[in-house]
């Protein structure tokens, strides 16, 4: 589930926190900058998973799941009529009912 893949997100963020004190002793490399762009992935990570989440949220609230392609024919339609009727070119151009 998405909330748990957060709570995942998080535990490997404290474990990377972890690291980083475990690395501090030795000099001969600075571990540091790459644990920063590693921390820096999984944070756009994170708010890319939120922004899916809360179109997903609001796409089930509209119900637009449940939306099929008659249903979304029939908007349609209801959207264009009146709009994109054609004229009768045998009856001066009168509109057809």
């Amino acid at each position: 589930s998405p909330m748990v893949l957060s709570e995942l997100l998080r535990d490997i963020a404290t474990a990377i926190d972890c690291v980083k004190l475990y690395v501090d002793r030795n000099r001969s490399f600075d571990p540091k900058n790459i644990l920063n762009s590693i921390r820096i992935t999984l944070i756009t990570i994170r708010i890319h998973m939120q922004r899916v989440m809360q179109v997903i949220n609001y796409g089930h609230s509209l119900g637009v799941a449940v939306f099929n392609d008659g249903v979304k024919t029939n908007v349609l339609a209801g959207k264009m009529a009146g709009r994109f009727t054609p004229s009768n070119p045998f009856n001066n151009n009168a509109e057809i009912a």
